[in-house]
């Protein structure tokens, strides 16, 4: 909103990382539909975004807690429960948080679109994106806000 990206100070600092790079955009590739006649979906045109920077999606992240590669059910879950993302590793936080009435926030990169198609080449860069911005968001919290001073 301010057109401030402060966790690309911690992205850059990455680079050294192994598997951190970001991939070409080449790779980055979404499709629809069952994989016997898969459809490669062009990415929306979006002015916002910065070329070469990850996008922070805000929004409802469905949970699962068995691996899913179905772009149909991926598709259908967005349809019938307004989910953006879905997410494969935090359920096991969740269960626990739940449990024990707690909550929780989870920050993830994505890394791939659930389908058949799913692949790791984008997983390390994914987990540093997430980490940054994780860590700008922790630095921006105040010592007095998180103990109710404020």
């Amino acid at each position: 909103i301010m057109k401030r990206y402060p966790w690309e100070d911690f992205l850059g600092r990455a680079v050294r990382l192994e598997g951190a790079t970001r991939p070409h955009p080449d790779t980055d590739r979404l499709y629809k539909g069952d994989m016997t006649n898969p459809v490669l979906l062009t990415h929306p045109i979006d002015t916002a975004r910065r070329s070469g920077q990850p996008k922070l999606h805000y929004g409802r992240i469905g949970a699962s807690n068995v691996l899913l590669k179905n772009s149909v059910l991926r598709d259908q879950l967005g349809i019938d429960c307004g989910v953006i993302a879905i997410e494969m590793e935090g359920s096991g936080i969740a269960d626990a948080t739940w449990t024990a009435g707690q909550q929780y926030l989870i920050v993830r990169g994505v890394c791939d679109y659930c389908d058949d198609q799913k692949n790791d080449l984008w997983q390390g860069y994914a987990a540093v994106a997430a980490a940054a911005y994780t860590r700008t968001l922790i630095s921006s919290i105040s010592l007095a806000s998180y103990k109710g001073d404020n």
